[in-house]
């Protein structure tokens, strides 16, 4: 039977299955980035779409995404 220590010993060589602090950060830091991206293609999107068509459902759903995207990127930035 093993001791605690002997356990201990056998647990800290074990790989961390967690990443650290900073890539998980790193990972946050490069979602952001690409939401962000998206959210400009969205609204030149949007913005590409003709004055007739201001009150359509593809006008509305971009402005929708658009909205949804930004209060992501926002909680995102509140986390890290």
């Amino acid at each position: 039977m093993e001791d605690y220590s002997q356990a201990a010993t056998k647990s800290k060589k074990q790989a961390n299955p967690v990443p650290s602090r900073r890539k998980r950060r790193n990972s946050v830091k490069s979602i952001i980035a690409n939401m962000e991206q998206l959210m400009l293609e969205e609204e030149a999107y949007k913005d590409n779409i003709p004055e007739n068509l201001q009150g359509s459902k593809w006008y509305d759903a971009a402005e929708q995404s658009i909205s949804i995207m930004q209060e992501a990127i926002d909680l995102l930035y509140e986390i890290y």
